[in-house]
């Protein structure tokens, strides 16, 4: 990790670059005061979040305090447990944002909250889906794709529930399908 420091408002426009981008991986964070901070991301999604001791929501609340922060994205394997608890990635962005933090388009919540949440996943995404699944885990696929694919309403239940599945390679593909 790099050991300068810059200003926070620098590390959002990364961090929704990495959003936009729909990258999987970590971030992971030193801030004032060396407090430490991580996000884990799947295919753009910030999944988990904490910052010093805190954890989820109760992080978001205190990160929009930073003013200087380092940081680095870690885009091997990802294998955590999805805070359910956590707002949309948009929401997430916007309340850690330093205050007066402005961006010049709003198009960031339009492309990471709608790519997954307005459209419902095709049948044939769904039936590649199902391949991928038992190529990747063998006979374990049907039971993956009959618990988190097969009845889902959209691509974001899908990558929510398989993320806590599959390691970030995997997801990726999964992701690569629905897109």
């Amino acid at each position: 990790m790099n050991t300068d420091k810059f200003e926070y408002k620098c590390f959002i426009d990364y961090l929704e670059q990495l959003c936009s981008s729909r990258k999987t991986g970590i971030v992971y964070m030193t801030c004032d005061q060396n407090h430490s901070a991580r996000m884990v991301l799947a295919a753009g999604k910030i999944i988990v979040i904490s910052y010093a001791n805190k954890k989820g929501n109760d992080a978001i609340a205190a990160m929009s305090k930073i003013q200087q922060i380092s940081y680095r994205f870690d885009s091997s394997n990802v294998s955590v447990n999805v805070d359910d608890s956590l707002p949309p990635t948009s929401v997430i962005i916007r309340n850690i944002a330093p205050i007066g933090y402005t961006k010049e388009t709003d198009t960031f919540a339009t492309n990471v909250d709608n790519a997954s949440t307005m459209s419902v996943p095709s049948d044939i995404a769904k039936s590649r889906i199902n391949n991928l699944l038992l190529d990747l885990v063998g006979p374990m696929g049907n039971f993956l794709y009959a618990d988190y694919v097969e009845n889902a309403v959209s691509k974001e239940e899908i990558i929510n529930h398989l993320s806590k599945e599959l390691s970030t390679v995997e997801m990726e593909a999964v992701y690569n399908i629905l897109n």
